[in-house]
């Protein structure tokens, strides 16, 4: 395992292949075990099989090594105006759509917890993933070459941002939504990156990750999502979008300008 964390790429690759590898055999299983009204919950289903990926993980390769050292700088506030422009388009949804569903009854509030939970549980394992293990590895890996840090955000970003392929295979998504998915990912992999790699902290990541799934799910799932804003749906995405990027080259750049 040492020697395979040298060559970052490669590392990268294995950990790819088995978080794939591994949530493959577990929806196969959760399909032979688990009772349908569980299976039906998309995110009780989730939560439960993010959970039993992690676990995988953290068995395989978080107990060895992983991470960058911490910082001690703390979060700041105008770092989230990228995150804060995404939960505004969600909120736009709302508002111009229809709610489908009354958060005061028993119904309405165990989704809202199931949401709240596995929405948390996508950011706990692919921040772990692509953040702590693969970005974190590739920090220490290229810490001697020039530009090694900024090298690390990109590739472990572009990964990231490729991954979303996979749901070409298990969502029945087309070509181009997908591929709009992947570049919107690749750039708030930047962002995250650059943010864990400010603080040192990746429950820092984990929770702007989670927090974002939660709004989008929340909002355009559970309340209900009105397709005839589309249009000002698509602009408010390319403007988070871009301004993920934008942030995480400047938090990047600063902090290793200020290590000179």
């Amino acid at each position: 395992m040492e020697n395979l964390r040298k060559k970052p790429i490669i590392y990268a690759l294995v950990i790819y292949l088995l978080w794939e590898l591994s949530g493959f055999v577990i929806a196969v299983l959760f399909n032979m075990v688990l009772p349908e009204v569980l299976l039906d919950n998309q995110y009780c289903y989730m939560f439960l099989s993010e959970i039993f990926v992690f676990a995988v993980m953290y068995f395989l390769f978080c107990r060895r090594t992983g991470g960058i050292a911490k910082t001690g700088e703390k979060l700041n506030i105008i770092w989230l105006i990228p995150a804060g422009v995404q939960i505004a388009d969600d909120i736009v949804t709302i508002v111009n759509g229809t709610i489908k569903m009354n958060l005061l009854t028993g119904r309405g509030i165990s989704n809202l917890l199931l949401c709240l939970i596995g929405t948390l549980s996508i950011g706990l394992l692919e921040e772990t993933v692509w953040r702590y293990l693969i970005f974190g590895n590739m920090v220490t890996a290229w810490k001697d070459k020039n530009y090694g840090t900024g090298l690390a955000v990109f590739v472990s970003s572009l990964f990231f941002g490729l991954c979303h392929y996979m749901n070409m295979l298990t969502g029945g998504q087309e070509l181009i939504p997908t591929s709009v998915q992947v570049v919107m990912a690749f750039c708030m992999g930047v962002f995250l990156a650059a943010v864990y790699y400010r603080t040192g902290n990746i429950l820092v990541p984990i929770f702007i990750h989670g927090i974002l799934n939660f709004s989008n799910f929340f909002m355009n799932e559970i309340l209900g999502y009105d397709y005839e804003v589309i249009k000002l749906d698509a602009l408010f995405q390319a403007v988070y979008t871009i301004l993920y990027l934008i942030f995480g080259i400047l938090l990047i750049c600063r902090k290793t300008r200020s290590k000179l």
